[in-house]
């Protein structure tokens, strides 16, 4: 069974509404920063980006997204140099959704 084009991207639109905040971890502490854009891609992901600007520390760690209940959305580790970039950069996370069909 098959989830429907159109529930799946209700789905989407459903979780663009969910991500509220992220927090990145840099120089042994955690700093909070906004969420600078939610969007779905025209190949169907679904894209969070941060922008870290100038007074962004130069090395971070780990990034963390918190949902609108400020409950932990998505984390990894990271290793993001920043010092290589003078006009900062802008950090996209991506979810990609699939469908398969479980077998007994």
């Amino acid at each position: 069974m098959q989830m429907s084009a159109n529930e799946l991207l209700a789905l989407k639109n459903y979780l663009k509404n969910r991500v509220a905040y992220a927090k990145y971890y840099s120089g042994g502490a955690w700093h909070k920063i906004g969420i600078h854009e939610v969007n779905i891609l025209p190949d169907g992901r679904f894209a969070v980006y941060i922008l870290f600007d100038h007074t962004t520390p130069n090395q971070i760690d780990k990034i963390e997204f918190y949902n609108v209940d400020g409950a932990l959305f998505a984390s990894g580790t990271e290793s993001i140099d920043k010092e290589a970039f003078t006009e900062g950069i802008l950090y996209r996370y991506t979810i990609t959704f699939k469908q398969q069909q479980a077998t007994s």
